[in-house]
């Protein structure tokens, strides 16, 4: 089994070192591609200036199933088509679609290819998210409303797209866009730090989610934390669930 990981990097310094570990010694290929796209660019730049670029680079240097591309687009799915471009001359049997802060237990590496193994072409594959907030330890249970691992075994790659949202993919069969039949899992889980950056890092996500929505992104930046909205923050905060952290990646443990 093939498994091929294209990752969507700008501004990632504080998770981008685990996140490349862990896809690094868990799938076949990791590609990453760094940059901004449109609404983004315009209020940070065309590449990050966190360190991201060279701690990648610096890791491309120890895994050789690792490289690196830079890219500014019109907007999220158009990167994602880069990506995807890059991803599809490796031939993979299944296509990861991730971002730079998300990462996998390593105790999972055979558990993912078993799970991948019960589906088929043109089905997609959902883990259950771990999505963190201002710590390690408390999480919200997450899923996207696309998926993250695509079964492309067999068919005209040329003909894979991404769309019409940013985490979802499609087959055009001539006339017809056929897309990939989801299916969530939590036989392993991603744990994804998004909540847990800099709060300069959560200001930028606020503010290119809201041009890129063209709506106020819900979500607000309190004594440099961040905050779900339209919630009630202390019910909210008591909702959280709470994680045992010697059951975090080795990575991730290795951040504390």
């Amino acid at each position: 089994m093939n498994i091929v990981a294209g990752l969507q990097v700008f501004e990632e310094i504080d998770f981008i070192e685990p996140c490349l570990h862990s896809c690094c010694n868990t799938f076949d290929r990791v590609v990453v591609v760094e940059g901004s796209w449109n609404n983004t660019r315009k209020i940070a730049g065309d590449r990050s200036r966190d360190g991201t670029i060279e701690k990648i680079q610096d890791l491309e240097k120890i895994y050789d199933n690792l490289e690196l591309f830079f890219f500014n687009g019109d907007n999220q799915i158009s990167h994602r088509q880069f990506i995807w471009e890059k991803c599809k001359t490796y031939k993979p049997h299944w296509y990861l679609q991730g971002d730079g802060d998300e990462i996998f237990h390593e105790k999972d590496k055979q558990t993912i290819k078993e799970t991948l193994s019960e589906y088929h072409a043109l089905e997609a594959v959902a883990p259950e998210h771990y999505l963190f907030w201002h710590d390690l330890e408390h999480y919200e249970p997450w899923n996207t409303a696309g998926a993250r691992f695509f079964n492309v075994d067999g068919i005209n790659l040329d003909q894979v797209h991404t769309g019409p949202q940013c985490n979802s993919m499609y087959y055009n069969i001539g006339t017809t866009n056929a897309q990939f039949r989801r299916h969530t899992t939590n036989n392993f889980y991603i744990y994804h730090p998004s909540y847990v950056k800099n709060s300069k890092r959560q200001k930028l996500k606020i503010d290119h989610r809201s041009a890129d929505d063209n709506n106020k992104f819900p979500h607000f930046v309190k004594n440099d934390k961040m905050y779900r909205g339209g919630k009630d923050i202390k019910s909210w905060l008591k909702s959280l669930q709470t994680l045992d952290i010697s059951k975090l990646p080795r990575y991730l443990i290795e951040e504390l």
